[in-house]
């Protein structure tokens, strides 16, 4: 009678050690990515507060990518840019914000499609980079803290700050200066100019060519003399069967590049 028992209670343990096995590999082959909270406290059009999730432990997780897009206006706006005033920037602006809504839903825990590259590209959205460094490499190991993009930088040169400046105690340990998309045959900066200033490189439209790849991230208006960036943020990795993942995008904002 013991060993009956004892037979049964080893089945029973078999049984259950399976199912649980099961259910933690259904759990682990889930790649999901948790999207950037969207709600980013800016400081006027100059300066962003972006909180990364924290992704330790995250066997997909590889980096956070910024996506960009620049656009010609003739308008100076001196606060923070609101959704009524991009067509007043520049009406491409508006139709682009539009279009990526349906995708910025931070409701729905759906992963994002695995061709979220191709629908910034589409609209000629760009992934920014740092000069002398792999922002790839700096955004990877930045989840669980706090970034600041700052327009605003005293050196006249728009960077990306790793740690919460609005924290004096903070203390920012990394400031690099931000860089335009660049590659041979599909998009480099007229003059190879890549810094995120409003300079006659970036505001002439002239210089936007299909034919020489120039200044495909700038959007053309007849009105010139300020320039306005675009920004979304995403987190990004690789599943086990080597597919993109993305995380929902989140809309960052519009902010003005200094002269």
């Amino acid at each position: 009678m013991k060993k009956r028992r004892l037979f049964h209670f080893v089945v029973s343990l078999l049984i259950t050690g399976s199912t649980l096995g099961l259910g933690s590999c259904g759990i682990e082959d889930y790649p999901y990515l948790d999207p950037v909270d969207s709600g980013i406290p800016l400081r006027l059009n100059t300066t962003a507060f972006i909180r990364l999730p924290d992704f330790s432990g995250n066997i997909y997780f590889r980096t956070f990518v910024i996506y960009y897009r620049i656009y010609i206006s003739g308008l100076s706006i001196p606060g923070t840019v609101s959704t009524s005033q991009m067509y007043q920037i520049n009406s491409s602006l508006t139709s682009d914000y539009n279009a990526m809504l349906s995708y910025t839903d931070t409701s729905s825990t759906t992963t994002a499609p695995s061709n979220m590259g191709s629908v910034f590209s589409n609209r000629r959205y760009y992934t920014l980079a740092l000069e002398n460094a792999s922002i790839d490499n700096v955004l990877g190991s930045a989840g669980g803290g706090v970034i600041t993009l700052d327009f605003a930088d005293t050196s006249g040169r728009p960077s990306l700050i790793i740690g919460d400046t609005r924290m004096p105690s903070n203390n920012p340990y990394a400031r690099y200066r931000l860089f335009r998309y660049s590659e041979s045959g599909f998009m480099r900066p007229y003059a190879d100019n890549r810094y995120f200033v409003n300079s006659n490189d970036i505001n002439n439209g002239a210089y936007i060519n299909t034919a020489t790849y120039t200044n495909l991230d700038v959007q053309y208006n007849s009105a010139s003399g300020y320039t306005y960036v675009s920004m979304y943020i995403l987190a990004y990795g690789v599943d086990s069967n080597f597919s993109n993942i993305y995380s929902t995008p989140t809309f960052i904002g519009v902010f003005r590049l200094p002269d």
